[in-house]
């Protein structure tokens, strides 16, 4: 699952057998949104096929699947119609509820609404922190690690309350898999930028356990890649022609 050639414009959608009913996840390997959903579909050990699309040369087909050109999209093949549904968050509360094995939300309604708003505060908080780190940078906006650095407190603070090593409490749970992307490409900030440019886990101890529980779940290790590998991948991006076969290629 690490690597996987993307869909360019001109490409056709590929063709399946008339009874192949496996779901067919759209997505791009270095696209945090729909790292998500890889998550949670290899959690449950789901079988589905991946079609990686290049984000900057996007397929024809892409807008014929997902309207706005955006990733992830889920297309449904084993319901009528073969509908496609799209939005991380949307997509894999689907999953979770239609596969019930290895459940990730409460099954509560008030605790499973608690877990959402838990992980949704990633995008109120670290999201505007995450384009200052990794678009303008340490050197164009001073100040930007400290700013990460406690907007991910709230995840710091919640998981010293819960006693427990996983947000999910013995085992990865919602709110695990749907900020661990983010998490695993904090890694390449020192790449980027030089050793003397990273977080500072020393005050965020129980996290930095966390991450590193979380590379040892077998759903993440299907994804997993390094701090270094993830710069490289920016740097292109950074430099205008990102390259997304980086994979492919090594």
């Amino acid at each position: 699952m690490n690597g996987g050639k993307h869909f360019g414009k001109g490409s056709a959608f590929p063709t399946f057998p008339e009874d192949d009913k496996q779901l067919r996840l759209i997505s791009a390997r270095f696209c945090p949104y729909g790292h998500r959903v890889h998550l949670v579909l290899d959690s449950k050990n789901v079988p589905y096929h991946t079609l990686y699309c290049n984000l900057t040369d996007k397929p024809e087909w892409l807008l014929e699947k997902s309207p706005l050109g955006k990733v992830p999209a889920l297309e449904l093949p084993n319901e009528d119609g073969c509908p496609v549904i799209m939005d991380s968050l949307a997509i894999c509360e689907y999953l979770d509820e239609k596969y019930p094995q290895n459940p990730l939300l409460p099954r509560d309604p008030l605790k499973k609404l608690q877990e959402k708003n838990l992980a949704e505060k990633l995008g109120v908080a670290a999201m505007p922190a995450a384009f200052k780190l990794f678009v303008m940078g340490p050197i164009k906006s001073p100040g930007c690690i400290e700013e990460m650095e406690e907007a991910i407190k709230v995840f710091e603070d919640e998981l010293e309350n819960r006693k427990t090593p996983y947000f999910g409490g013995d085992k990865p749970g919602w709110v695990d898999y749907m900020i661990w992307p983010w998490f695993e490409r904090l890694a390449m900030v020192k790449y980027v930028y030089g050793e003397s440019h990273d977080l500072d886990y020393a005050k965020l101890k129980n996290l930095a356990k966390w991450i590193e529980l979380m590379k040892e779940d077998a759903a993440v290790k299907l994804m997993y890649l390094d701090g270094e590998t993830h710069a490289k991948f920016v740097k292109t991006k950074q430099a205008g022609n990102p390259d997304y076969d980086m994979l492919v290629k090594q």
